[in-house]
């Protein structure tokens, strides 16, 4: 008896009488639910006609055809929205557009009032059926007279749930008005005879318009219209690549596939040449799984007579389908004319619209391999700066913030192509491809150069000829590769641009563009050598002499050993390295004196050393006479002491106390000690006086 009873309590069938635990067939409760619902049924009319509440308040399950998806590698899904009849011609008014960011298609269910508006429909559809929108199909069901009502119950308990405070104290009530919101969600569901998620196959039919076909289409619902969907995605994104790699064929990518995408994009800029782009092929990290499943299975990377490298495949050996989406690039690079630059924005638009559907996660990869295939006539810019290669760091760049970057497409013809090839060969500049000599090859070379191979010194320092100056500022500032080569550096070495009616031939601008070349690239080295011969001079050292330096490295090793003050010990000790070559063991000493590395000079840094080298040798060389003529080392009992008049008469000697007595000097220097505390600098004009008197003396006595 116990068990049945708790079992018609939990199914609602029986309640308890409150405190006298008796039992009831009713709930225990104040709140008249039947009052409060015919209320609410009341209140919820006004809402509006049935119909659009319906479509306002049901939400219809997304179509994924999975079929599809398993093909191509590309998860594409559908959005499908309930439409009342009487807003059929505002949907026909403004048609859903596929936009690449959103659904890739649309699917509308025109829900009729009654079977006039049911007709109307039809035949307004059938009328429009050529003009409705690519990826927008239209169906006509039934008027879901059933479903309405059921809603309007749902959407009544569902406002006594909202509007009743008395329900926080009342259990029996609540849970009432909870079981009968279930309830009308259940029946709601049954209602709408699958209307709320059309991949469940309920064995109904319905007539679907779309553009391309003179009649509607019967379809059931479930796999026969998954299946539909599937085919008319393969219609719709035929240029689609197919990727059949989930990692980056999505639109979100996973961090880990961001990281690899980016180590990939990094290696197709340095390690082209290598096989698999020099990653361990025994390995498969994420970035070895796009490798094989992109690059090598879409034959963009292969092995040629002349090595690895990148290319654009045959469309037999396009696998991946990524032809058309290469293709694309270039027309909308060369839509807006050759040298244009085109926001990298606009280029992954293009891509994610039909017939491409490109997903976000492959976009940018799309954009590397571009890059990488077409690196002879694409040039990259970031805030208008050209990029001469785009490792792992630019393209992380690029997909987080691609409304920094453009491309531009440098295409050569004409009497420009022309000079352009042989201003390569007298420049002996190798094209990476023979067959397809570019702009490219002349510019990145050259920004190489720049950025690169000279150190800052030589990007910075005016100690040049005015030519070499100018093309030091035209490749520093230059901006667009096209501008660059045909009119910036042809000015820059003073003749006209190429082309028209400018330069026809490329012997005198290479003639002049190597000899600035070549001032910037050897006035380090210049300052290298003008340098070693300012220190050879400070200590009176003949330059051209082979043993110079050994000369001076003896002199410093003696006098490091001796002194303890610490800025001569270290200028000493810079001097007496010999570990370090020729070139090193200047910029040493200069990167004392001037406290900054030499490569990072400007051309005050030059004077500075200068000033500072005359300083620390004059020091050097006075310490160093302080131990002439004696046999011992330096133990800081000699004293040099030099006394220079205004009009530039000097006296001086040197001062040796060591073995002197020291109970005769001690006296004597607290005596002239108290002089001085005493007299001030009164007591010091004496005693220079008296000294210079005693020197001069000293030293007419040695000329007699």
């Amino acid at each position: 008896v116990d068990d049945a009873i708790r079992n018609l309590r939990a199914r609602g069938v029986i309640y308890e009488r409150g405190t006298v635990k008796g039992l009831c067939l009713w709930p225990h409760t104040s709140v008249n639910l039947d009052e409060l619902f015919s209320k609410a049924v009341e209140v919820s009319s006004s809402y509006g006609d049935g119909i659009k509440r319906l479509c306002d308040n049901v939400l219809s399950e997304h179509l994924v055809p999975r079929a599809f998806y398993a093909r191509t590698g590309t998860l594409r899904y559908a959005a499908v929205k309930l439409v009342p009849a009487c807003a059929l011609d505002d949907l026909l008014a403004n048609q859903p557009k596929l936009q690449g960011k959103g659904p890739d298609l649309n699917l509308r269910v025109i829900l009729p009032a009654d079977r006039a508006q049911q007709r109307y429909a039809r035949e307004k559809l059938g009328q429009q059926n050529a003009n409705l929108a690519v990826g927008l199909f239209v169906a006509v069901v039934d008027p879901p007279d059933q479903a309405a009502i059921a809603l309007t119950d749902l959407i009544a308990w569902e406002w006594v749930m909202r509007n009743t405070p008395q329900l926080s104290g009342d259990r029996y009530a609540r849970e009432e008005v909870t079981r009968q919101i279930n309830q009308a969600k259940r029946n709601l569901r049954i209602r709408l005879g699958g209307l709320d998620n059309l991949a469940i196959p309920t064995g109904k039919n319905f007539e679907w318009f779309y553009s391309g076909t003179s009649s509607a289409k019967q379809l059931a619902t479930g796999r026969e219209l998954l299946t539909f969907l599937g085919n008319r995605c393969e219609i719709i994104y035929s240029k689609a690549p197919k990727v059949l790699n989930e990692l980056i064929n999505r639109r979100s990518p996973s961090s880990a596939a961001v990281g690899a995408r980016t180590k990939l994009a990094e290696a197709m800029a340095t390690a082209s040449y290598k096989s698999h782009l020099g990653m361990d092929d025994t390995k498969r990290p994420a970035e070895m799984a796009l490798y094989l499943s992109i690059l090598r299975q879409g034959g963009f990377h292969v092995e040629t007579d002349s090595g690895w490298m990148f290319r654009v495949p045959t469309p037999a050996e396009d696998r991946c389908n990524f032809l058309p989406s290469i293709a694309l690039i270039t027309d909308t690079l060369t839509a807006k004319g050759i040298d244009a630059l085109v926001p990298v924005p606009e280029i992954l638009q293009a891509l994610s619209l039909p017939p491409f559907g490109v997903r976000e996660g492959l976009q940018p990869f799309i954009l590397a391999i571009y890059l990488a295939t077409h690196h002879q006539r694409v040039a990259l810019y970031e805030d208008g700066t050209y990029l001469h290669e785009v490792g792992g760091d630019v393209f992380l760049r690029i997909t987080k913030e691609p409304e920094f970057f453009s491309l531009q497409y440098c295409e050569l013809s004409g009497v420009r192509a022309d000079v352009f090839s042989k201003l390569l060969r007298l420049l002996q500049i190798d094209a990476r491809d023979a067959t397809k000599t570019d702009l490219i090859d002349l510019v990145r070379p050259l920004a190489v150069f720049i950025g690169r191979e000279v150190p800052e010194y030589c990007r910075k320092t005016n100690n040049l000829p005015a030519a070499a100056v100018a093309v030091r500022r035209a490749l520093l500032d230059g901006r667009e590769p096209v501008k660059l080569v045909f009119t910036t550096l042809p000015e820059a070495c003073g003749l006209p641009p190429i082309g028209g009616d400018g330069l026809k031939t490329p012997n005198e601008l290479a003639a002049r563009l190597r000899t600035a070349l070549n001032e910037i690239r050897t006035a380090y080295p210049k300052l290298i050598n003008r340098l070693r011969n300012a220190i050879c001079a400070a200590f009176d050292v003949e330059a051209e002499t082979p043993l110079a330096r050994r000369n001076i490295g003896d002199r410093a090793a003696q006098l490091a050993a001796a002194v303890t003050e610490p800025a001569l010990k270290a200028f000493a000790l810079r001097l007496a390295d010999t570990a370090l070559d020729e070139r090193a063991w200047v910029e040493s000493v200069a990167n004392l004196l001037a406290r900054k590395s030499p490569e990072r000079w400007l051309d005050n840094d030059e004077t500075e050393f200068h000033h500072q080298l005359e300083i620390a040798a004059g020091r050097f060389k006075r310490t160093e006479m302080t131990f002439i003529g004696t046999t011992r080392k330096l133990n800081g009992h000699a004293c040099r002491i030099a006394i220079t008049k205004s009009d530039g008469s000097e006296v001086g000697d040197l001062v040796d106390w060591n073995g002197m007595d020291e109970n005769r000097i001690g006296p004597v220097e607290m005596e002239i000690q108290q002089i001085l505390s005493k007299h001030g600098r009164h007591g010091l004009a004496a005693a220079m006086r008296a000294i210079w008197t005693e020197l001069n003396a000293v030293e007419k006595s040695k000329k007699t």
